[in-house]
């Protein structure tokens, strides 16, 4: 199961899980709160977002394959080249067929903790489970295929900010929370950040392919790198509109305290587009950078190092508003 795991990309889940123990987190205090149910939502969107990035890989290689990527490569484009090298027609040992019926499986486990919350809760939490389950699926699939329409940031935004964050809720209280809500706008422009950075660093290559991820849709890397400065920026201003007119506690303008990371991600993002062959070593004020040897031993460190730090801005993000709703 671990490997599979590993295959389903689990270094990214901090952008599922931590909106969702957010949300949790934020229950805490609800005379209706209930930790097993609570928890139940959590483990289901875990398996959910494992599901998803299978079927990711799964549909991209059936109708795309991941040669493109290596031909991008070869002529001198930056292009991310190791997404699917564990499939046996890339030199791995999984087959196609087998990363289907795993994303099948998660996605069934996902299935059970939401018909467990919907019998304690009802069908509050079966509307958000079903919009979050057909976005999730029609992410990559046909026949709508989000993705490769420029829609891939929005709906992982819309997905694991405001529907994780209030299926979570809902799932532990059994109600609905306007601060919740009001919280879960910054929490998903921060999610869907990672996905923006993604797109600006496969600009050219998906560009050439006609992968429409929204930095193609666009057209423009200067009008992107402004909306990445929305994507990095915004987040923090939220919260403080949150303190100054919605009556949040003072305290979560401790948000700002990372700000360093949005203004560090951003500028490696303004010399991706100015030089793309600049390099950025690794700092330890990014936070965790998984298999980081790895990464430099497959060049993929200009890449991975904009992508750990959009990551792990998410990440600190959460954990601070964690801290906050046990601390005040």
């Amino acid at each position: 199961m671990i490997k599979w795991f590993r295959v389903a990309r689990w270094i990214s889940l901090p952008q599922s899980m931590l909106p969702a123990l957010t949300a949790l987190a934020m229950t805490f205090q609800s005379e209706n709160f209930s930790w097993w149910l609570g928890i139940t939502g959590v483990i289901g969107v875990w398996f959910l977002h494992l599901g998803m990035n299978m079927f990711d890989d799964y549909f991209d290689y059936k109708f795309k394959g991941s040669d493109y990527r290596n031909r991008m490569a070869a002529k001198g484009i930056k292009a991310r080249i190791a997404k699917c090298s564990y499939l046996v027609e890339e030199g791995g040992t999984i087959t196609l067929k087998q990363v289907f019926r795993v994303a099948i499986l998660f996605c069934f486990i996902s299935l059970i903790c939401g018909a467990v919350i919907f019998y304690f809760r009802g069908l509050s939490v079966l509307y958000i489970a079903l919009v979050a389950g057909f976005l999730g699926l029609e992410y990559s699939a046909p026949p709508l295929r989000l993705s490769y329409h420029g829609l891939a940031d929005i709906v992982i935004g819309f997905i694991f900010g405001p529907l994780v964050m209030m299926g979570i809720y809902v799932s532990a209280c059994g109600d609905f929370s306007l601060q919740t809500l009001f919280i879960s706008v910054p929490v998903g422009l921060l999610v869907a950040n990672i996905l923006f950075t993604d797109s600006m660093l496969e600009y050219r290559a998906d560009k050439s392919v006609d992968k429409k991820n929204l930095a193609v849709l666009i057209g423009s890397q200067k009008v992107n790198l402004f909306i990445d400065a929305l994507f990095n920026f915004l987040p923090l201003v939220i919260i403080t509109c949150g303190v100054v007119w919605a009556g949040f506690s003072y305290w979560y303008l401790l948000v700002w305290i990372i700000v360093y990371m949005p203004i560090a991600l951003f500028y490696r993002m303004v010399w991706f587009v100015k030089n793309p062959e600049r390099k950025f070593e690794r700092k330890k004020w990014m936070g965790p950078f998984q298999n980081w040897n790895d990464i430099i031993k497959n060049n993929l460190d200009w890449y991975m190092v904009r992508w750990f730090l959009a990551r792990n801005y998410v990440t600190f993000f959460c954990l601070i508003i964690i801290i906050l709703n046990f601390v005040i």
